[in-house]
Parts: C-alpha cells; sequence; structure tokens
C-alpha cells in the first residue's frame, strides 16, 4: 500500500486541463489534498482521486468565472486599465469539461458515477 504520488497526479491532472485554469498552485494542491482525504491516499485509488480532483477543478473555475459577472479581468496598467477575458467561451470550456468527464475518466481506470448534485423529487398527493 502506497502513497498516492501528488506532484505526479498534479503533472497528470495539467495533461487534461482547459487552457484557462485560475488556480494557483497553493490551491491545487489545497483540493487535491481534501479529495485524497475523502477518497483515501492509497496508490489503488490514484485514478478515483485523480477524476474527482479535474471535477473539483472544473467546479471551482465555474465558480471564479461565475463570480466575475461581467466576465471580463481589470488589470490597472499605470494610469491606465486594461479589461481581457471572455466569459461565454470560457464557462463553456469548462462546462464542456465537466461534461466529457464521464468520457474521460475511465481512461485512468475509474467510471465515476454522474458528478450532478440533482435531487428528483417526485411529490405525491
Amino acid at each position: 500500500m502506497a502513497a498516492i504520488d501528488r506532484d505526479q497526479l498534479l503533472l497528470d491532472a495539467d495533461n487534461w486541463l482547459p487552457e484557462g485554469n485560475l488556480l494557483t498552485d497553493t490551491q491545487e494542491d489545497y483540493f487535491l489534498d481534501l479529495v485524497i482525504t475523502q477518497v483515501g491516499d492509497d496508490d489503488e485509488n490514484e485514478a478515483e482521486v485523480l477524476c474527482k480532483y479535474l471535477n473539483v477543478v472544473a467546479d471551482v473555475n465555474l465558480a471564479k468565472i461565475n463570480d466575475n459577472p461581467d466576465g471580463y479581468t481589470r488589470e490597472r496598467l499605470g494610469k491606465h486599465e486594461v479589461y481581457y477575458g471572455d466569459y461565454s467561451s470560457r464557462a463553456s470550456a469548462w462546462e464542456a469539461f465537466k461534461k466529457n468527464l464521464s468520457n474521460i475518466c475511465p481512461m485512468f481506470g475509474y467510471s465515476p458515477k454522474k458528478f450532478t448534485g440533482k435531487i428528483k423529487i417526485n411529490p405525491s398527493r
């Protein structure tokens, strides 16, 4: 029972993530530790950890994008402000990535259940 190689897992994850990841290295480490704590720090769980980590990164990126309702990043350069970014394309890229995780994760050896947090309510009278 060997522990998961965190550095290698982060490198593997970077190969799959779409461009425009807004997380810092520290944040990536934090979220990876959260997933490993939930799943378990055993190399047998590496595929599940990688898959769930990719899902968490996508969720956090979507949250950061949605936190900026204008969808633009503002940068002050001297006396001037520069705006750049495109909300719709960045958000749609992360949403498409999340939808495709069910196709990507089996390549690692893990088949996730749906990541949706939807609840079905069946009202009866």
